[in-house]
């Protein structure tokens, strides 16, 4: 096997990947022995701790998806996984939301941005360019189809207000 060359930075005990952008999924994804869309993450930890066993996965101890400190990385089933995240609040369920806003991984704006965002007036696709967005995303965030947690809903105007304009 080839080595790869990886550059990171350390971030209070995570070594994160700086040399490779992450995929979608916010994993890193590297070629490796050929084979394209290989996570980082499980190729550091099979060359820490051997191969994978059938049936396990890479868990992240730290839930750093850029990290690939050897020692954050361990082998587990899917429930495992699923149970961690749920502990450290990692998971959507019903009942828990998971984490959300500036406090996931892969947001690109902070809520005191949203919050702006929405009382912006003007083209959305300006509002998009002055934050490093998407248009779609502004439209998204001012129609309350996302960030809802830290925005109010839209105020409809009280039933006074409406007849009070009837009859004037």
């Amino acid at each position: 096997m080839r080595a790869i060359e990886v550059k990171t930075i350390k971030v209070g005990e995570c070594d994160v990947v700086i040399s490779h952008k992450p995929g979608k999924n916010g994993y890193i994804v590297i070629c490796r022995n050929g084979k394209p869309n290989q996570y980082l993450h499980r190729a550091v930890c099979e060359e820490a701790r051997g191969r994978c066993p059938k049936g396990k996965e890479v868990l992240h101890s730290c839930d750093n998806r850029a990290c690939i400190n050897k020692d954050h990385l361990s082998y587990g089933t899917r429930k495992q996984n699923a149970k961690g995240a749920m502990e450290r609040n990692r998971l959507h369920t019903g009942d828990n939301p998971g984490v959300q806003g500036e406090n996931h991984g892969l947001s690109k704006l902070t809520n005191s941005q949203v919050l702006n965002i929405v009382s912006m007036p003007g083209k959305q696709r300006v509002i998009a360019a002055q934050f490093g967005v998407s248009q779609r995303l502004v439209s998204l965030i001012k129609r309350r189809e996302i960030w809802r947690h830290i925005l109010r809903p839209k105020t409809e105007p009280s039933i006074k207000s409406k007849i009070a304009k009837t009859f004037c």
